[in-house]
């Protein structure tokens, strides 16, 4: 009771993708890759941003949305030209440039403008990683050079003798390591050359998620595949078993990660454009005890939100297939919040200057909170390094981070403890991003308590952001302030 229900109707299988499309559009974290996945979701999808808009209105909106992004991306360029995986970092992230290079090729066939200065740069420098791996530097395996060869055949730069060398290598190639290298002769006109780099065995081929370097996942991979197949031959036999796949790996909408549900909206959004159907039918949709529906069609969706409570009857009329999505929003009750560990363990704890012990319930207005966060995984044989763990600490109403920056009484004057690749001081919470191993690792900030009252103290957070096998969540608990 008291939750939020959205109800699309289609006749399109494209809104059954609306729920990953929320996902990424709502997603809080902004390094290359998630904004990069957003824009893909916008520039293939745009007619799901906003169901109750007119088409036009959605298509304004997605260029507005898709502007903005790449004015983001290149606000991340180095100085070499690559581009950062934070916004403000000095040094460039390979696969991150790489990446975000495909969507802006991408992005300008579809008409969006983007500054040569801008793509200029971005070729010189996948060229010199080109040439520095050529020259023996360690650090890309085939499958990496694989997508460098097509994001460069995209960009006008081809290069036919590294290009060639991997075809004689299609053995040491993953399953999208192939489809790029396909891509990339496809590119240069070689249709020919691009069919004889996917042999049978590619669609047996495993994939383990990585969750740093080289991104990837069996959900990527498979997308990128049936990314490739649709250019080189979209009638290929492996096309509907991949979109199968697809579907099947799908999992409360969506696909688990930013990177994985950007390539499976790419590629299926892509799939879609090719269903040639001549549904005809009619539909009514009744709420509740209401005797009164509301009316759709093969041509006119519906979309509309109602309350959880409600119940929903769905009728039709005719021939067809007709796509049904429903999501639910609302907020859990606190007794069904219970804290857990999956691969993962977080433990946050309340200390004074003196590194005693804080009592939540016994807290004053201007007293100084030391807050220590500590994130270990389990040994899982061999020294296992889990990279790209978000831990997101939601501040209790009445406390406020101390900042770090500003030269108070707040001064730690002992250890810091260890330093996040990434941190964020926000109104209502703190963000770490870090790596986890078996060794625990303790990250300290300070908080001020700022006003009186009695208020629920969030549990504190930690997830992969590429792995959701990874994931741990502490206990909630309450705070007093005289």
């Amino acid at each position: 009771p008291g939750s939020r229900l959205t109800l699309s109707i289609s006749g399109n299988p494209s809104v059954e993708l609306r729920p990953a499309v929320e996902q990424l559009l709502d997603y809080p974290y902004g390094c290359v890759e998630q904004t990069t996945s957003r824009l893909m979701a916008i520039l293939y999808a745009p007619q799901l941003l906003s169901l109750e808009s007119s088409d036009d209105v959605r298509i304004e909106e997605a260029n507005i949305m898709i502007k903005a992004g790449i004015a983001r991306l290149w606000s991340m360029q180095t100085r070499s030209g690559g581009l950062s995986y934070w916004p403000g970092h000095p040094y460039p992230n390979s696969w991150g440039t790489m990446y975000a290079s495909d969507f802006l090729v991408r992005a300008a066939r579809a008409g969006h403008k983007i500054d040569p200065r801008f793509l200029e740069e971005l070729t010189k420098y996948l060229k010199s990683e080109l040439a520095r791996y050529e020259n023996g530097a360690e650090g890309m395996d085939a499958s990496t050079r694989a997508q460098l060869l097509h994001v460069l055949a995209a960009f006008g730069e081809p290069d036919e003798a590294w290009m060639a060398r991997l075809t004689e290598k299609v053995n040491d190639l993953d399953i999208a390591g192939r489809a790029h290298l396909a891509a990339a002769w496809f590119e240069i006109g070689r249709r020919d050359r691009a069919m004889a780099i996917l042999p049978e065995d590619t669609l047996g081929l495993a994939v383990s998620t990585t969750t740093s370097g080289r991104l990837t996942s069996q959900v990527r991979q498979e997308a990128v595949l049936l990314d490739t197949l649709l250019d080189l031959k979209p009638d290929h036999a492996w096309i509907p078993l991949l979109v199968k796949r697809l579907d099947d790996q799908r999992k409360d909408g969506h696909w688990g990660s930013t990177l994985s549900s950007a390539s499976a909206i790419a590629s299926l959004a892509r799939y879609q454009t090719t269903r040639r159907v001549n549904d005809r039918f009619t539909g009514v949709v009744r709420i509740g005890l209401s005797q009164e529906g509301i009316s759709f069609d093969q041509s006119k969706p519906l979309y509309g939100k109602l309350l959880g409570d409600e119940g929903v009857t769905i009728e039709s009329q005719g021939q067809g297939e007709l796509f049904v999505t429903v999501s639910e929003q609302g907020l859990l009750k606190p007794e069904l919040i219970k804290p857990y560990e999956r691969n993962m363990r977080v433990d946050r704890k309340w200390l004074s200057r003196e590194g005693r012990p804080i009592d939540p319930a016994k807290l004053s207005v201007g007293d100084l909170v030391y807050v220590e966060v500590t994130l270990d995984a389990p040994p899982m044989g061999g020294d296992v390094v889990i990279d790209n763990v978000a831990v997101v600490d939601a501040l209790p109403a009445g406390m406020e981070v101390e900042n770090p920056r500003l030269l108070t009484s707040a001064v730690d004057q002992g250890d810091g403890g260890a330093t996040p690749d990434r941190i964020e001081f926000l109104d209502d919470r703190v963000i770490l991003f870090t790596s986890v191993t078996k060794r625990p690792r303790t990250f300290r900030y300070l908080l001020r308590v700022t006003t009186q009252g009695t208020f629920a103290l969030p549990p504190v957070q930690a997830s992969c952001m590429y792995d959701p096998g990874f994931a741990a969540m502490g206990d909630r608990g309450r705070i007093v302030v005289k």
